[in-house]
């Protein structure tokens, strides 16, 4: 997995929050103090951006994180839910509580013992496009903006945007699985507006996915703008 070095999830292994396999065996035992026959914890944390840019100027640039904790309980057909964005001890143990009182009887007394899972590196990227500078994605939307206007004379307005998101996940479950994984994302797209005899027609482009602006060298915002003239 490619960690972000500007924006790592507090409950990353050695994080902040120091959500470890103790923490979490903690949490699963009171989520299943009344009784339940099954529990999971599920951390998430995502960090994104979005910048657009239209007739020669960026329009919009927009950044975003959050954080947050679920905590599920389930018994027979019954599930409890409880979710928290603050993770101290005493935040996340009254959620386990309350998932908790939606299952009730049975054995109270439950010992998880956890196992780490190893999972496939899916997204092995020199940096994730969220780290690098903003102004080479501006520059990125600037390339394709003029080149949809270039394109042809009867192209009269062109708009590029671009979206990156980097989000992590850790699951622990009292089956004994405990799992964190990174995902990044990225998607940029351009739109263009062509004017013939009075009437208006749009054509898009666009692509990106769980990669880094590498994508660009073969992808080029060129590319993108041309078909997307071409379309309008």
């Amino acid at each position: 997995m490619t960690e972000s070095q500007t924006y790592r999830a507090p409950f990353a292994p050695g994080g902040t929050a120091g959500i470890d396999p103790e923490i979490c065996q903690r949490l699963l035992a009171v989520a299943l103090q009344h009784g339940g026959d099954y529990a999971d914890l599920f951390f998430e944390y995502r960090a994104g951006g979005a910048i657009s840019f239209e007739e020669g100027i960026t329009r919009s640039a927009s950044r975003s994180v959050s954080l947050g904790m679920g905590v599920r309980v389930q018994r027979g057909d019954a599930t409890g839910y409880a979710h928290v964005e603050d993770l101290t001890w005493e935040a996340m143990k009254r959620a386990a509580e309350t998932a908790a009182r939606i299952a009730t009887g049975g054995s109270g007394s439950h010992t998880v013992a956890l196992a780490r899972l190893d999972l496939p590196h899916r997204y092995e990227l020199s940096s994730p496009p969220i780290d690098q500078p903003g102004t080479e994605k501006r520059a990125l939307l600037e390339r394709a903006s003029a080149a949809a206007l270039g394109f042809d004379s009867r192209i009269i307005k062109a708009e590029a945007s671009y979206v990156e998101e980097i989000r992590a996940v850790l699951i622990a479950s009292s089956d004994g699985r405990m799992a964190y994984d990174v995902q990044p994302l990225m998607r940029f797209g351009v739109r263009a507006i062509a004017e013939s005899e009075g009437k208006r027609e749009a054509g898009r482009s666009g692509g990106g996915g769980r990669m880094s602006l590498a994508y660009f060298d073969a992808q080029s915002p060129e590319k993108h703008a041309e078909i997307a003239a071409k379309q309008a």
